[in-house]
């Protein structure tokens, strides 16, 4: 869910070739980039957000890459520091609990969510984790939050962006 153009569907379908993947983004021309990107492909669909209605309770491993303020981004995106602001940091975590309720339903019984962002900001990471595990009797398994490193000038491999991650599950998932 929030699949944009791809990038972690296809690290998806690598780690995971056996795997059945259904891949979708309420934006309709992301959707359609996403779509040719997968086209042909053997294991990724990509439907509408609808066409996830077959998938509610059996769904193993739901990925939320949801919407965020770009704070672990800014060298890449500096547009978004002019966005960001306490209002719109609000609107997001309503946004974001708002896609985690509509997406729950479709966990199987022992399922489990990838939740991530590219922000810093706790209210979007660790606090948004611990409320979807609150809300919906899901244990935080692992939760990783990176900070953005590196300088001009320093090896490509010493230069990365700030990113949030959590792994929440329920039943015996792991």
């Amino acid at each position: 869910y929030c699949a944009g153009r791809g990038t972690k569907t296809r690290q998806l379908a690598e780690t995971h070739p056996e795997a059945r993947i259904l891949a979708t983004d309420v934006d309709r021309r992301r959707r359609e980039d996403l779509a040719a990107v997968f086209e042909g492909h053997p294991t990724v669909e990509v439907v509408a957000p609808e066409g996830l209605r077959d998938a509610i309770g059996r769904t193993d491993l739901l990925v939320l890459d949801v919407p965020c303020s770009n704070t672990g981004v800014l060298a890449r995106r500096p547009e978004a520091r002019y966005r960001f602001d306490v209002d719109t940091l609000k609107a997001i975590e309503r946004l974001q609990k708002s896609i985690v309720r509509d997406t729950e339903p479709l966990l199987g019984p022992e399922a489990a969510i990838l939740f991530s962002t590219c922000s810093l900001e706790p209210i979007e990471n660790r606090r948004l984790a611990h409320w979807i595990g609150h809300h919906f009797g899901l244990e935080i398994k692992g939760e990783h939050q990176r900070f953005p490193a590196g300088l001009p000038g320093d090896p490509p491999t010493a230069i990365h962006d700030g990113s949030f991650h959590a792994l929440l599950t329920r039943g015996s998932a792991s």
